[in-house]
């Protein structure tokens, strides 16, 4: 269990500070929500507070025109919090979700580093609430929170399977985990690529609990929990919306499709503004795969080992939950609308690195890049939209450079990783070796 005087009042000013910022800093929220930065027209608060008014005072579907893109459900459950426009209850929820996964953080850290001490097994729940990227993002209400609080439940929940036998209990952990990941995809699609390197971590756990004996099993429960939950959540959507499908456009396929033209810190808008229209079907294509391209080369590479030569001292389930986080990383880098409430998301993750902490070779560099883009972003897209003084190439660059942050971390984690694994999970920091 969870416990300790120190966690609790950190809990509680974290709680209070969000809380206090919400209701008493509102400008705050609408400026962050302003910010490329900070909201995309998927997640945006100003969009979900124009979907309550279309819900509450008229009689028009809330797809209708394309200026929504929140799934219907959420939309709906929200606007039970939203009363007689008091944004309290709102506030409150946003500010329990964040307390809510910085637990499950903790959760996290306790199963996978169980002889961890004293302060170091709440260490990357502290860190989550201290970042100011996530409480920043928090403030800015945008609704990313809600599929990462599911997507990181699903994590919780497939761990967990390490602290049961194959029982009723794991298999209740399975179906709990498919669920929060359906509910996670289902409100930002992009968390369904990742039901591919859960599997393998599932496979491993499976393997360790049966003393090498491959189960297949669980793995077909949890997919088969995972899509069924996936096809209700549609289904009801569907009743919900006036029987009316028109919401996958607006939420899914705009995405896909890249309809919405908006400067963003992603790779994607550049392109799509300067292209031919001929040839937009064919690179929409290509970058939605490429979204995908390393998915499986990071479940498969980093979830098996060769017996003859290494792997006594691995954790494999460890090795295969990195793989899990780079697959998040490759996400954060790639999609099509990201904010830096993505990449404040994926940094939370970093602490359970710590076994090869040793072997990375640009964390300064990797820091400095991302400073670097944080603090010119908004600069010059101010001085290109708000002044007109500037251009395009200045945004983008500056966008280039927050993608070679995250590139430049991933790359030093897949080094450190297969370090680390050359080394047979014991550290050796003196063998110099060739990077290739």
């Amino acid at each position: 269990m969870i416990g300790g005087t120190a966690l609790q009042s950190i809990l509680l000013v974290s709680f209070l500070l969000r809380l206090t910022l919400h209701c008493h800093y509102p400008n705050l929220t609408f400026g962050l929500d302003d910010l490329v930065e900070f909201s995309s027209p998927m997640t945006s608060y100003k969009s979900l507070l124009e979907s309550f008014f279309i819900l509450n005072h008229t009689s028009n579907n809330l797809y209708d025109g394309g200026l929504i893109h929140q799934q219907p459900l959420l939309i709906h459950v929200l606007s039970f919090f939203y009363v007689d426009n008091n944004l309290l209850l709102l506030s409150i929820i946003y500010s329990i979700v964040d307390i809510i996964i910085a637990l499950q953080l903790i959760h996290i850290n306790m199963i996978l580093f169980p002889n961890d001490t004293g302060s170091k097994k709440y260490l990357p729940g502290v860190l989550y609430l201290l970042n100011p990227i996530c409480l920043l993002s928090n403030v800015s209400k945008s609704t990313i929170i809600f599929p990462n609080l599911f997507l990181i439940l699903s994590f919780k929940f497939i761990l967990s399977s390490l602290l049961q036998n194959l029982n009723s209990s794991n298999k209740l952990n399975i179906i709990s985990a498919g669920v929060s990941l359906a509910i996670s995809s289902y409100l930002s699609f992009y968390p369904i690529y990742l039901i591919f390197p859960i599997c393998s971590v599932i496979y491993n756990i499976n393997k360790q609990i049966t003393n090498n004996v491959s189960n297949t099993n669980y793995i077909g429960l949890f997919i088969i929990v995972t899509l069924s939950t996936i096809i209700g959540l549609l289904v009801l959507s569907y009743i919900i919306n006036d029987l009316n499908w028109n919401f996958i456009e607006n939420t899914y396929l705009v995405t896909f499709s890249f309809k919405k033209l908006i400067p963003n810190l992603g790779l994607w808008w550049y392109l799509f503004i300067e292209m031919f229209e001929m040839f937009l079907p064919f690179y929409h294509s290509v970058f939605n795969l490429f979204v995908f391209a390393l998915i499986l080369p990071f479940t498969i590479r980093f979830s098996s080992y060769n017996k003859q030569n290494t792997g006594k001292n691995i954790n494999l389930i460890l090795m295969s939950f990195w793989a899990l986080i780079l697959c998040l990383g490759w996400i954060t880098l790639t999609k099509a609308y990201p904010t830096v409430s993505d990449f404040g998301f994926f940094i939370s993750f970093l602490p359970f690195f710590k076994p090869v902490f040793g072997y990375m070779k640009y964390p300064i560099l990797s820091v400095l890049l991302f400073l670097h883009a944080i603090v010119l972003s908004p600069i010059f897209y101010h001085i290109w939209v708000n002044l007109g003084s500037g251009n395009s190439n200045f945004f983008y660059a500056i966008s280039l450079v927050y993608a070679l942050s995250i590139a430049c971390i991933m790359i030093d984690l897949v080094w450190s990783i297969l370090r680390f694994e050359f080394d047979d999970g014991k550290p050796n920091y003196n063998a110099r070796l060739t990077q290739l």
